[in-house]
């Protein structure tokens, strides 16, 4: 339960964070909003809230392919 590195950023950095991740995994942006207003920002938090509210399920490996296309 480790908290990813939100601290770092400032808040243009937090907003592009939270876009990215809306447009990435096609989240609706009120659930976005309801995560970041329950301030709860670990890895695992993360994690369990993208896969829980993505529309498109996506395997492991899949996501690692997404993740370097982002890179």
């Amino acid at each position: 339960n480790e908290n990813f590195a939100l601290d770092r950023l400032d808040s243009m950095g937090m907003i592009m964070f939270f876009v990215w991740l809306a447009e990435l995994f096609q989240i609706d942006d009120d659930k976005i909003n309801e995560y970041v207003t329950a301030e709860v920002f670990t890895v695992q938090s993360l994690k369990d809230f993208v896969m829980s509210n993505c529309p498109t399920p996506y395997s492991m490996d899949e996501m690692r392919e997404l993740a370097k296309q982002c890179i």
